[in-house]
């Protein structure tokens, strides 16, 4: 992030990377204890995100996702942690444009590790 100003700008970004390769038909991520990194299949989606700003905060409680009330379920934690990630998203090294729509066709498995690399990266603004 700009250490040289409060406000975020198009050059506030971050990026994460995720291996993977498909083996009979089944999707083996990173995190996976069957994952093996020397394996000749190995790809990796890139994803460019922003950091988030107040807008971001904004979108999410929109959204209706309070995540503050001290009654929160995982389901809506996760729920929270996706829009962020669509909301932060700006690119990503796959052919379909990065959006919604594209986003939302990933496999569970993928954007588990996705978000935890975004939490990784911001812990939990824009969602607390």
């Amino acid at each position: 992030m700009s250490k040289d100003s409060i406000f975020v700008d198009e050059d506030d970004i971050f990026e994460i990377s995720v291996s993977y390769y498909i083996e009979d038909g089944e999707l083996i991520v990173e995190d996976d204890n069957k994952f093996k990194k020397d394996k000749d299949s190995v790809k990796a989606l890139k994803m460019t995100l922003s950091y988030p700003d107040l807008g971001t905060t904004r979108a999410l409680a929109g959204a209706g996702i309070n995540i503050v009330s001290g009654d929160v379920s995982y389901t809506q934690l996760k729920e929270a942690q996706i829009l962020r990630m669509i909301v932060l998203a700006k690119s990503w090294s796959e052919k379909s444009e990065c959006n919604d729509e594209s986003i939302s066709k990933l496999k569970s498995k993928i954007v588990d590790v996705i978000l935890e690399k975004i939490s990784d990266e911001i812990g939990m603004q824009a969602i607390l």
